[in-house]
């Protein structure tokens, strides 16, 4: 099925599961221009460096890296949680979070799709290990406590790319009963 090719001015108002295409038909945005493959590439590794950053921040439990990941008016859904709508209301939530753990977010796939030279978008999974209780590793195993998918929006101010919008789903859950 040939791509279409759509024209939008930010990537929250992409249609939801469209394929883009740049007008000399490679896949992969729609800016209504030709962007040069050397910097294609150099916005799609930003971007998976980002997705890196956001697990060994939260890994390492650094709110201040954290939530410097997130533009200043960054939104973060989660499930089961209102929707965080700011830097300042993504780290209240966080404060909110034991610290007396062992998390780990271990990435998988990253796929990057670039829009222009400011935006992009990232679907990712991650599966998440945690041991509560102790903050001492190794710490004891009980497998995954859960696998997450996020799709997000990236946006480069001032040269720098954050977090405009990630949108969290947990795929799989650990039972509490072992189950």
């Amino acid at each position: 099925m040939a791509a279409s090719t759509t024209r939008c001015a930010r990537p929250s108002e992409f249609p939801p599961n469209e394929t883009f295409s740049y007008d000399d038909g490679r896949v992969g945005g729609a800016t209504g221009t030709e962007m040069d493959s050397l910097l294609e590439i150099e916005i799609k590794l930003a971007c998976a460096d980002l997705v890196t950053r956001y697990c060994r921040a939260v890994n390492a439990w650094n709110l201040d890296d954290f939530t410097a990941l997130f533009a200043e008016d960054g939104v973060w859904l989660r499930p089961g949680e209102i929707p965080m709508n700011s830097r300042a209301e993504i780290r209240a939530f966080m404060e909110t979070q034991p610290v007396e753990r062992v998390l780990r977010h271990v990435n998988g796939a990253v796929h990057v799709e670039v829009v222009d030279a400011d935006h992009a978008r990232a679907w990712s999974q991650t599966t998440v290990y945690e041991t509560s209780g102790t903050t001492r590793i190794p710490a004891p195993l009980a497998g995954p406590a859960m696998v997450v998918e996020y799709s997000d929006e990236h946006v480069r101010r001032n040269g720098v790319w954050m977090i405009a919008r990630r949108d969290t789903t947990v795929v799989f859950k650990r039972q509490d009963d072992g189950h």
